[in-house]
C-alpha cells in the first residue's frame, strides 16, 4: 500500500491469519478480487480531483455493498491522491472474477468472464444530449457488425432520438457496462462460445441487469466460437 492513491482493504486481517499457528487454517483465502477507482461527486470546475485506487477481496455477496461498508470506514483524504484531468482520459475498471453461472430463455447455461464499467462521457470535451445519443447510437450499430457482440437497446435508443427535441437538456443514462460471456470448453474440440454484450444504466446493480439482458438474449445468433487451448498459451 506504499502506492500513492491505492488502498487494499483487509491486510491487517490477512496478517494475523498468518501469524496463526500451522495447520489453523485448512481453506484457501477468498478467491474473488475486485478493485475500483473512486473520485469524489462533485460540480466543481477545478482541473484537479481527488482520486483512490481501493482493492478488495470477498468469497460472495454484492460487491457494491462491501464496497460501500469499506469506504464508510476509510478516510478517504489519507489514502487518495490528486490527478490533473487535462491529461485524465478516463479510467475503466475491469474485473476478472469467479463463477456466476446463468442461462437464458435458450437454456444454454454460460458464466460470466470478464466485467467492465465505465463513466460513459469520459474525455468528452463537447456535445449535446442530443447528438450523444446520435452517437451512441452510430457506435453501437457498428459494435454489432462485429462476430460475437450484441448491445442491449439500440431500437428503443433509436425511437427515443425519433422523438426527442433537439434541445433536450437530459444526458443519456452515463454508466457503460460491457461483460464477456462463454459456455463451457468442449475439450476434445478445445472450442468454446462467447458473446460480448454491452449496454447503459444509470443506477441499480449491473449483474442483476446482465442476467435480465442475457435471460431474453438469442445467443446462438449472436454468439461467435474461439479456441480454448491452454497447450498454445
Amino acid at each position: 500500500m506504499r502506492t500513492p492513491g491505492h488502498y487494499v482493504h483487509g491486510l491487517d486481517e490477512l496478517e494475523r491469519e498468518l501469524d496463526a499457528p500451522p495447520g489453523a487454517y485448512d481453506t484457501f483465502p477468498r478467491d474473488t478480487a475486485w478493485t475500483a477507482t473512486l473520485v469524489p461527486s462533485s460540480a466543481d470546475s477545478s482541473p484537479q480531483r481527488p482520486y483512490l485506487n481501493l482493492s478488495w477481496f470477498q468469497e460472495g455477496g454484492d460487491p457494491f455493498v462491501h464496497l460501500g461498508e469499506i469506504l464508510s470506514a476509510l478516510d478517504f483524504s489519507e489514502h487518495s491522491v490528486t490527478e490533473n484531468l487535462t491529461f485524465f482520459p478516463g479510467h475503466t475498471n475491469e474485473v476478472p472474477f469467479g463463477m456466476r453461472p446463468m442461462k437464458n430463455k435458450q437454456g444454454i447455461a454460460v458464466t460470466i468472464e470478464s466485467i467492465q464499467g465505465e463513466f460513459a462521457r469520459a474525455g468528452m470535451l463537447e456535445g449535446t444530449p442530443y447528438l450523444g445519443r446520435k452517437l451512441r447510437l452510430l457506435q453501437g450499430r457498428h459494435a454489432m457488425e462485429r462476430p460475437g457482440c450484441y448491445v442491449d437497446g439500440l431500437d428503443a435508443l433509436e425511437q427515443e432520438i425519433a422523438r426527442l427535441d433537439r434541445s433536450c437538456d437530459v444526458w443519456a443514462p452515463n454508466e457503460r457496462w460491457s461483460a464477456r460471456l462463454v459456455t463451457p470448453t468442449d475439450w476434445p474440440s478445445c472450442l468454446r462460445r462467447h458473446v460480448h454484450i454491452y449496454w447503459y444504466q444509470d443506477v441499480g446493480d449491473p449483474f442483476a441487469r446482465l442476467a435480465t439482458i442475457f435471460a431474453e438474449l438469442d445467443f446462438i445468433k449472436y454468439c461467435a466460437t474461439e479456441k480454448d487451448d491452454p497447450d498454445e498459451e
